[in-house]
């Protein structure tokens, strides 16, 4: 495992000077959000504070560049979080973010929904956001754990995303761009409620490329 972090600046060379050293093959990155907005909601910090643009939009150019160069990584898995807090700007850089880590075919994209435990600030921060806060059982990927009623957009474009990855683990960048583009082409604010369903449309598209 690596944070997305790691990648900044000077960081995209050494990690690939330290995988092929040490002959790493696989490696799971957690990128989580590239929005710092997002990002500091979720509670994702570095060394105790959150995380900025500016630092977000160097891990990435980074990962990128580390992805291109280094030679002996056989997959390389990148993981995002979706929450109730997304906004057109979250979902337009998700949309960018994996398609361009997927013109690269060793690169997989790992999407699950924000899952805040027992204990945590961000349960207790966002408990009147959670449906059945105190029930253990729905701590997993299957069950959303939001209301709609807050974001029905983010909404429907969570349970549409985890959705589509359970048919296809390819062309998510693909997916995402469509998706976010007809959930907020009828929104006039990111918690508007909307009635469009990206995700029927897409079926057909995602089979064929498994």
């Amino acid at each position: 495992y690596a944070d997305d972090s790691l990648f900044a600046g000077e960081g995209a060379a050494k990690m690939v000077e330290t995988c092929e050293s040490l002959g790493i093959e696989g490696l799971f990155i957690g990128r989580e959000t590239g929005n710092a907005e997002v990002s500091e909601k979720i509670g994702r910090r570095l060394r105790g504070k959150p995380r900025n643009q500016e630092l977000l939009d160097a891990s990435f150019k980074g990962l990128m560049e580390f992805s291109d160069k280094v030679k002996n990584l056989r997959i390389m898995r990148t993981g995002y979080i979706l929450s109730p807090f997304e906004t057109p700007d979250s979902l337009r850089r998700l949309a960018r973010e994996t398609k361009d880590l997927e013109k690269n075919k060793r690169n997989q994209i790992v999407v699950n929904q924000l899952i805040p435990y027992f204990g945590t600030q961000v349960r207790r921060q966002y408990r009147h956001l959670l449906v059945n806060p105190d029930d253990p059982w729905l701590l997993n990927d299957e069950t959303i754990l939001w209301d709609h009623n807050y974001n029905p957009a983010a909404h429907r474009f969570m349970v549409n995303a985890l959705k589509f990855l359970t048919i296809s683990n390819s062309n998510f960048g693909w997916w995402a761009d469509q998706a976010r583009r007809e959930t907020y082409a009828s929104a006039t604010t990111f918690e508007s409620p909307v009635t469009i369903s990206p995700f029927d449309k897409v079926r057909a598209h995602a089979k064929t490329t498994i």
